[in-house]
């Protein structure tokens, strides 16, 4: 659809580095930190015929070393610099694309202060209408309403599950939220749970807060409660990044709430759920659950109403086995502890521990309820730095498989859940 410029601010005395396709710093330029999609038949017309510009072009498809390989691009841009169709020869008048592209635009103008947006230079000419998603979205939507119907009972509790989003530019969340859509449509869930890692952490604050944003209001558009836990890198510490996000400004960008350690109840289905932040980047051991997030397990265990089974969410797993990037989790043992006990003391069901992190698929017993961890969202498939016994699954953009994400069924009078999977990946039935 046509291009909303008043979206993209501009990095004043920057340019774009004609051989890579990276931003640097040159005195009377200006450009578009986030490239901006263009497809084919788009047209760009200067507001002043005279303005002089250059267009460096990026692939619309994603680099394949951040797909099959541990990589992060350090400006969030999943996408390849093509040089050979960027145009830097110095232009003037009205620019028509051939074909869908990323691209940013090199505008040559001292700009006198801060807070400009391309909308500022240019008027855009493109389609109005919201470009396609393909066909096998919706086919594979129907695909899974149809296996949650399956399995879903009158009283159940239905979510949409999904953890390590890593919102990049060109990355396959566009998809992801036509995805949800089109399942939502189909099994109205009660709610979605979002495990963290929203986006990379790699950029200045502004930045992270932008793509955060995006990605919450496009969830929170499904128009159902929306819960979730911080990732290590929602943070914004990621690989010594100096922008980073302090504990409650983190837990109210991403979740809405002061603090990223609470409940929610389902009474119908005799269900709380307790969501439990698990990383500090401050912190000399930082995966793990402080004291203080301790704590509040331990309160809501114990102000759980009698009969209530539990469902424990966070980003990091709770036992080190499990985590390839340290070889202690902090309070674990704790934190296992008070599971223990709510079954022995009230006789309460602990019906399982779910997180993210691992870009894997796997299911632990050896603490007597079930640890299971969800694969990425994000398109990407690599072995690396994977716990033993877990699987990561084949992707390939383009197909379903690009997509990895699950409908939650928590059955009502049973001590069973159930994983049903979008994408790449197989459904889980969990028992105990």
């Amino acid at each position: 659809m046509a291009a909303d410029l008043r979206q993209f601010p501009l990095e004043k005395n920057c340019s774009v580095d004609a051989q890579h396709g990276a931003l640097y710093p040159e005195q009377g330029l200006a450009v578009n930190f986030e490239p901006l999609r263009v497809t084919a038949g788009d047209r760009l017309v200067p507001k002043d015929p005279e303005l002089a510009y250059q267009i460096a072009v990026y692939s619309p498809t994603p680099d394949p070393q951040y797909i099959y390989t541990y990589a992060y691009p350090s400006d969030s841009n999943l996408t390849v610099f093509e040089p050979t169709k960027s145009v830097f020869v110095i232009k003037t008048g009205a620019h028509r694309f051939t074909e869908s592209a990323y691209v940013r635009l090199i505008i040559h103008k001292a700009l006198s202060e801060t807070g400009a947006f391309l909308s500022d230079f240019f008027y855009w000419e493109g389609n109005a209408e919201e470009e396609p998603v393909p066909d096998w979205i919706e086919e594979e939507a129907e695909r899974v309403a149809m296996r949650v119907q399956r399995r879903r009972r009158p009283e159940d509790a239905v979510f949409l599950l999904l953890s390590d989003s890593h919102y990049t530019i060109g990355c396959n969340w566009r998809f992801t939220r036509a995805s949800l859509t089109a399942v939502q449509r189909r099994v109205s869930a009660e709610g979605l749970i979002h495990l963290g890692d929203i986006t990379d952490g790699l950029l200045p604050g502004e930045w992270t807060v932008r793509y955060t944003k995006r990605v919450v209001s496009d969830m929170q558009l499904l128009g159902i409660p929306c819960y979730g836990c911080l990732g290590n890198h929602d943070r914004n510490y990621f690989r010594g990044n100096s922008y980073g996000l302090s504990r409650s400004e983190c837990s109210q960008l991403c979740l809405g709430r002061p603090e990223p350690d609470y409940c929610i109840d389902y009474p119908e289905q005799r269900l709380r759920m307790i969501f439990l932040d698990s990383f500090d980047p401050q912190r000399k051991e930082r995966y793990g659950f402080s004291n203080d997030t301790v704590r509040h397990l331990a309160k809501m265990l114990e102000q759980a109403p009698d009969g209530f089974r539990v469902m424990v969410f966070s980003h990091v797993p709770p036992l080190a086995k499990l985590h390839v990037w340290s070889n202690t989790i902090l309070n674990s043992g704790q934190a296992i502890r008070l599971l223990h006990d709510f079954r022995k003391k009230r006789g309460g069901d602990v019906l399982g521990w779910v997180h993210g992190h691992n870009h894997a698929d796997q299911i632990d017993f050896s603490q007597g309820f079930p640890i299971v961890s969800v694969g990425c969202s994000k398109l990407e498939s690599f072995w690396e730095y994977k716990p033993a016994g877990s699987v990561t699954q084949m992707r390939r953009a383009g197909e379903p498989s690009q997509e990895l994400w699950d409908v939650l069924v928590v059955h009502a009078h049973s001590r069973d859940f159930d994983l049903i999977r979008y994408g790449a990946g197989v459904d889980r039935f969990i028992h105990q």
